[in-house]
């Protein structure tokens, strides 16, 4: 044939086309995957650990006397540019060589047996993610071994699959069944090996002989046993890897159960690693049993209970894996953040030292998302401040759990297992990562939507309802977000499937939960001893405040993500739901099998869209681009594009492995979206680490085994400045007495032992407008407050505002009614005391206080700016805020005009100061501009915007401390533009 096709090429008839190297479409997919991943694990495994990708090179020598900036700057640009080659050089020789070997392999071995599909299945799974975590490892600085695991096992199933072409006949449940069973061994081991040091030692021994049990035990019963029935092997071995699965499950349990025995008193000598390998033995001994009592005719595994066992142990290894990940530490630092503590710090304290009750007596912007992991500390441990943040690693714990679940109603176990303990970005991609963590417990509600689509009913709706109120006690964003997704979910179903929503019984339903829930606040109220209807109007305006925390602009406008986030994003959301909604076919009553997971990845996608519309606000107001990062934002949209992925998926008819590759495929795509939206997004997509990769660490130091807590406390360190305000407290003031913070410092509360005495966790910053302000004042006059905490060096300026301007009503109550008394060293704030009670207050400290640390004060001198914007322009045309602008104290002469950096001082027909009031301006200006306002001799500068035209300004001068120090004479006026000044006085304030 060879010459017949050169001698018609020679003859002059027409040439015959070369045929392909490698014949692409002939191939195996999993052929081809196989050879991308070995391409993009070499390519990791060249360019990752010492010698990152993105890293430059460092410059060794002066090569050829070339000048540049990369010269002075230590950088070899010429290695740079050939490790950048290099790289796709090492992907595609990788890449070919092993797609050449894989293809004619295969065309060796020929088609594929009934047998081989799950083992070639699983290898396309594990494929999948190895390329995933091989594609981004160089890129964002994740470990390296995780790819290399999936890559090692992939090439197993493979390599399986490809030779049960020649009768091996491997069953896939003996693979799983083999891996399950080595997995709680090598974790154990891995423990022994870091507790020996890395060199032979005793724990290591051991830790090598039990494997060595359990391998040769699982061999010896093979051989005598098991031979004639593979899959009755393979049965026994899943149920006989439960016992040291259970054992690696509950061992950090036992470890943290260790230290709350130790912090307590009751175990003085614990030796962890002795219980663990005593329980590891006893799980060998129970492992070898098993398999030899299932070997026997008639003991083997029914048929119908070996699935159920082997998703157990796979279960079994996910349970291990998370609380491995989530280990609490043995102690913790003394903190220093003593402003985001507050908001469940002071919730904790006032429930376990006083009984009070969160929600209704104090509140939390959080609500109970990072209260739980703390309640749940200390009522194992003893209560002592900031050891609450030893349990925060638990606050995902459920989240994981969860999505485990879910997708695993989507895919299979295996793929479930394989995403959520091996994908870096799980927890950013499934519910938006931090700030937004407590959107994830939207899954909380979604479960409890789709019980009641599958069983409508009271109870169902019931169970819904109780399950969108806990998600609001969770965190009312996510709560609010869930109540407008669940009914956005229902109001499509009743569209789709007027069979699936039950009207009438969910309106009732609905009802009676409010009902309740009014009630209930009601009588927990009355039974502290708190208005309701007052508390509740509180609560309202503390969680409403987004004008208070928004800030502007939300990113850079001129920058393609911003667009991209702010309208393509939501946009491509709306019209998902719309395409779900409209035109996607579901059936919604189908029963188990394909059609069912159809309907729940539907069910899914649906809710999280509407979802992720309902809290796009959150995103606009304060977690938007400018911090960097636009998690808040997206919220669910990367996860209902996932579900919208297996849904289209599992409706053609795609196997498992073929819809987990696209779910992946998705997964890359979303982290991307991320990525671009963070202004560090290699360092942000970085941040992250798999569930697998923290457990490893966890089990890899032995911190556990090594330590335990130490003179009755888990918490170390301490603070000079914070044990110097408590004992100034003790020998000046009693127990029922307390202060105030507007410091931003109010953790303090707890770490002095005093209560807050105003409903909000942070004070000033949470309170939201005149009202809110006011309450609290008056919350303040119903308690002893003997002192207030001023701020000085940090927390007088908030998104570039004035704190004392922000929050006036109560600087002024505190200018009117205290005054300087003293400083601590090291505090960035002064403690002021009550005016009528300064003298006693001195001579009790002189006479009982610390020795040292701090000094009296007179005076204070804060870094405000006195940047006001158009505040002042806002507040003067609007009639409601500046109704409260009374009759003149003071004015000037006259109309005049202020010339271009003319420094004008306006006189006062007669002398301010000392009392609330503002200064009106009426400014005539031909065009936006700025005027800056000086209050006499004080030395307080205000600047304040202008806009075109004739306005009417009022500017709040009592907000200022130098404002009440004395009598202010005059007005020094500067402007940035000519302007005509219409008019100037002070008017009093009636609050």
């Amino acid at each position: 044939m060879r010459h017949a096709r050169h001698d018609a090429s020679a003859a002059g008839g027409s040439p015959v086309p070369a045929g392909p190297l490698f014949a692409l479409r002939s191939s195996g997919a999993l052929a081809r995957l196989w050879a991308l991943c070995t391409g993009l694990v070499a390519a990791c495994v060249a360019f990752s650990g010492a010698m990152p990708l993105l890293e430059p090179s460092q410059a060794s020598s002066l090569d050829g006397g070339v000048l540049g900036q990369t010269v002075a700057s230590g950088i070899d640009v010429g290695a740079d540019i050939a490790r950048y080659y290099a790289y796709f050089l090492v992907f595609l020789v990788a890449g070919v060589a092993s797609f050449a070997g894989a293809s004619r392999l295969e065309a060796r071995l020929g088609g594929a047996s009934e047998k081989d599909d799950g083992l070639l299945g699983a290898a396309r799974e594990y494929g999948w993610v190895a390329a995933f975590l091989a594609l981004l490892s160089p890129l964002v600085g994740w470990p390296v071994w995780p790819a290399l695991l999936c890559y090692a096992l992939c090439t197993l199933h493979y390599a399986l699959g490809l030779a049960n072409r020649r009768g091996l006949g491997v069953l896939p449940q003996t693979v799983r069944a083999a891996l399950l069973a080595l997995f709680p061994y090598a974790a154990f081991g891995l423990v022994s090996l870091s507790l020996s040091g890395g060199s032979p030692s005793a724990a290591a021994a051991l830790a090598l002989g039990l494997a060595c049990v359990a391998l040769l035990a699982s061999a010896l019963a093979y051989v005598l046993a098991y031979r004639r029935s593979q899959g009755r092997f393979a049965a026994s071995l899943a149920r006989a890897s439960l016992a040291p699965l259970a054992v690696c499950a509950a061992t950090p349990v036992l470890l943290e159960l260790k230290n709350v025995l130790v912090v307590r008193g009751l175990v003085s000598e614990p030796r962890p690693y002795a219980l663990h390998a005593a329980l590891m033995a006893l799980a060998t001994a129970a492992f070898v049993a098993l398999l030899l009592w299932g070997a026997r005719e008639g003991r083997e595994v029914p048929e119908g209970r070996r699935a159920s066992i082997e998703r157990a142990a796979i279960v079994l290894l996910v349970v291990a894996v998370l609380l491995g990940a989530a280990q609490p530490p043995v102690s913790v630092e003394y903190g220093t953040d003593y402003f985001e503590s507050a908001n469940h710090g002071l919730a904790l304290d006032g429930l376990f030292r006083r009984g009070e009750l969160p929600v209704v007596e104090s509140f939390d912007a959080h609500m109970l998302l990072r209260q739980l992991t703390g309640i749940l500390y200390y009522l194992l441990n003893p209560y002592e401040p900031w050891a609450n943040a030893i349990y925060n690693s638990l606050r995902s714990l459920p989240v994981f759990i969860v999505l485990y679940r879910v997708l695993a109603h989507f895919l299979s176990e295996r793929s479930a297992a394989l995403w959520v303990l091996l994908s870096p970005v799980c927890y950013l991609l499934l519910c938006a990562g931090p700030p937004a963590d407590s959107l994830s417990f939207a899954f909380l509600s979604l479960w409890a939507l789709w019980r009641a689509l599958r069983r409508p009913g009271a109870r169902s709706y019931a169970l819904f309802c109780v399950c969108v109120v806990l998600t609001c006690l969770i965190g009312l964003d996510a709560g609010v977000a869930a109540i407008v997704a669940g009914a956005v979910t229902f109001l499509v179903c009743l569209l789709r499937d007027r069979g699936r929503v039950r009207i009438a019984p969910l309106a009732a339903v609905a009802a009676a939960t409010i009902a309740a829930c009014l009630l209930l606040w009601a009588a927990l109220c009355l039974a502290r001893g708190v208005d309701p209807v007052s508390r509740l109007r509180e609560f309202v305006l503390l969680a409403a405040s987004n004008a208070n925390w928004a800030v502007y602009p939300v990113g850079d406008l001129d920058a393609f993500v911003t667009p991209l986030v702010y309208f393509v994003a939501p946009l491509g959301g709306a019209a998902l739901l719309a395409w779900l909604s409209l035109v996607a076919p579901v059936d919604l009553g189908a029963g188990e099998g394909r059609e069912r997971r159809v309907a729940l990845a539907w069910v899914c996608a649906v809710f999280l869209c509407a979802f992720f519309l309902a809290n796009l606000s959150r995103g606009v107001v304060r977690h938007n681009l400018t911090e960097g990062s636009a998690g808040a934002l997206l919220s669910t949209l990367p996860a209902a594009v996932l579900c919208a992925v297996v849904y289209v998926s599992l409706r053609r008819g795609e196997g498992v492995a073929g819809t987990f590759g696209r779910f992946v495929l998705a997964g890359a795509c979303t982290t991307a979206l991320f990525g671009v939206a963070a202004t560090d997004g290699v360092g942000f997509v970085g941040g992250f680490e798999s569930q697998l990769v923290q457990a490893v660490a966890q089990w890899g130091s032995a911190e556990q085994y090594k330590q335990a807590p130490e003179g009755g406390t888990r918490v170390t360190g301490g603070s000079t400045a914070d044990e110097t305000l408590a004992a100034i407290l003790d020998a000046t003031t009693g127990d029922d007495e307390t202060y105030l913070t507007l410091s931003s410092t109010d953790y303090l509360y707890a770490i002095v032992g005093r209560k807050n005495p105003i409903y909000a966790n942070q004070s000033p910053m949470i309170l939201s407008g005149t009202e809110s302000q006011e309450l609290a004042l008056d919350e303040v006059a119903a308690a002893r407050v003997t002192y207030v905490l001023m701020p000085r060096d940090a927390w007088t300026i908030a998104d570039d505002l004035d704190v004392c301007l922000k929050y006036y009503l109560l600087f002024e109550y505190v200018y009117e009614n205290y005054e300087p008394f003293v400083r601590i060293d090291g505090a960035d704030y002064d403690l002021w005391c009550l005016s009528d009670e300064r003298d006693e207050l001195a001579a009790a400290l002189e006479r009982g206080g610390p020795e040292g640390g701090w000094s009296f004060v007179e005076g204070y001198e804060p870094g405000f700016l006195g940047q006001l914007g158009l505040i002042p322009l806002l507040w003067g045309e609007d009639a409601e805020a500046s109704a409260d602008a009374g009759a003149p104290l003071a004015a000037s002469d006259g109309a005049r005009t202020v010339a271009v950096g003319e420094n004008v001082a306006v006189a006062l027909s007669g002398e301010a100061g000392g009392e609330p009031a503002y200064l009106e301006l009426v400014v005539d200006a031909p065009q936006d501009g700025e005027m800056t306002v000086e209050l006499g001799e004080t030395g307080r500068v205000l600047r304040l915007a202008l806009r075109a035209g004739e306005h009417r300004y009022l500017v709040r001068v009592s907000a200022y401390y130098e404002w009440w120090e004395g009598a202010v004479g005059s007005i020094g006026l500067t402007s940035s533009l000519d302007v005509e000044l219409r008019s100037l006085s002070v008017l009093g304030a009636s609050t």
